[in-house]
């Protein structure tokens, strides 16, 4: 495949998980993220080559920064630094035929990404950190760590294409 292919490729995937985790969002009455466009990152950057993953977590920031009105660029920048520490953890961390490696590793960055938005937002509001965690951090990160599968599913159907 080309490498114009597997751009446009990436970009109709991060738009398509944007759909469903809008979806999802929009289903929890927007109480919940399940973080669809992180785990896309997540894969990409496990599987394939990390300027694609850099892209993909380029689009997907701007994705979900189009419908963001207090921070611009947030989850741009979280994205982007969940990249970087992806890039990090697999060098001297993740083995790739380990499926404790990888759950484990997918844990760290999602953890990695609600430190980042919890640290921007707190700067916008006074949030503690205890009542953030119990209401926002834990059950997302939950939610991620459920929707992980599928999207990996999806992703495994794309590739063997």
């Amino acid at each position: 495949m080309s490498n114009i292919k597997r751009y446009a490729l990436i970009f109709l995937l991060a738009a398509g998980f944007y759909a469903g985790e809008v979806f999802v969002f929009g289903l929890s009455e927007g109480r919940f993220t399940a973080h669809l466009m992180l785990a896309y990152i997540i894969l990409l950057g496990l599987y394939l080559d990390f300027r694609y993953c850099f892209f993909a977590a380029v689009t997907s920031g701007i994705f979900k920064d189009s419908l963001l009105t207090s921070l611009s660029g947030i989850n741009t920048l979280s994205f982007l630094s969940c990249a970087g520490l992806l890039f990090i953890l697999r060098k001297y961390f993740y083995h790739p035929h380990s499926g404790f490696s990888r759950v484990w590793t997918v844990f760290l960055v999602l953890c990695f990404n609600e430190l980042i938005n919890f640290v921007f937002y707190s700067y916008l509001k006074d949030i503690s950190f205890p009542e953030a965690f119990r209401y926002a951090i834990a059950p997302n990160i939950v939610l991620a760590l459920f929707f992980y599968k599928p999207v990996k599913y999806v992703l495994e159907k794309c590739v063997l294409r």
